[in-house]
């Protein structure tokens, strides 16, 4: 989750019980360390790979960074994409506002499509390169997303 996160009390102590990792925006690194570990650990990893919460238009998704394919690679893991679509419905805007929205939401119970693609196999990605993983699991992700009813 955004670092931005831990500065809200609420939402500090909700992010740190849930086991959530603090992402900087401007160096990954620390999170990515974390994510390893974890996965380490035996434990699942849930991954924006588009880097930030930012919203396109059509609330498609948006080109990779490289820290999810890394993690697949480095890790000798099954990836499996989720898409979401209207995940505005949540929380949208400045931080605060979004955690307000988020809070409300339990009231609201607003409506949010998801859907779970094809897992990709650590074998799948074991002779491609950090660029060729990126692309791969970037079109998979695309075509889970595209799958949702809107």
């Amino acid at each position: 989750g955004t670092s931005d996160m831990w500065d809200f009390p609420v939402a500090r102590q909700v992010c740190t019980g849930s086991g959530i990792i603090p992402v900087d925006q401007h160096d990954g690194r620390p999170a990515l360390k974390a994510a390893r570990e974890a996965i380490r650990n035996g434990e699942c990893v849930l991954i924006y790979p588009e880097g930030d919460v930012k919203i396109n238009a059509e609330a498609s998704p948006r080109d990779f960074r490289p820290g999810a394919a890394g993690l697949a690679k480095a890790g000798d893991v099954t990836v499996v994409p989720i898409a979401q679509h209207d995940s505005r419905k949540l929380g949208n805007g400045s931080v605060l506002r979004s955690i307000v929205m988020a809070f409300a939401a339990v009231f609201r119970r607003p409506k949010i499509e998801m859907r779970v693609g094809t897992p990709v196999l650590p074998a799948a990605l074991a002779d491609l390169t950090h660029p060729e993983v990126n692309t791969l699991l970037e079109e998979r992700l695309r075509l889970t997303w595209r799958a949702i009813p809107k």
